[in-house]
């Protein structure tokens, strides 16, 4: 990892502990399939690209939440919650 991306997304974030949960959540929706928000002429990491992102403003604790994909359970059928389902 670049040290000097780093220090510069510790820059824009002082506090230590957000920096590493917005960073660890946001490899997790690159993980995921989510879209980088910026464009890079050489291959980086999840998390090279997450810590620039922050540097380069593009990303905050406020966005990430925004932007965060709803993980939720498929919904249940009526018959499986105990309703009645249509016939």
């Amino acid at each position: 990892m670049n040290h000097q991306i780093f220090d510069k997304a510790s820059a824009v974030i002082s506090d230590a502990p957000l920096l590493v949960n917005i960073i660890s959540k946001r490899v997790r929706q690159l993980t995921d399939g989510s879209r980088p928000m910026i464009t890079s002429d050489r291959p980086m990491g999840f998390m090279e690209i997450a810590l620039t992102e922050v540097a380069q403003h593009k990303l905050t604790a406020d966005r990430l939440s925004q932007d965060a994909p709803a993980r939720s359970t498929p919904a249940k059928s009526p018959a499986a919650k105990g309703g009645s389902a249509k016939k």
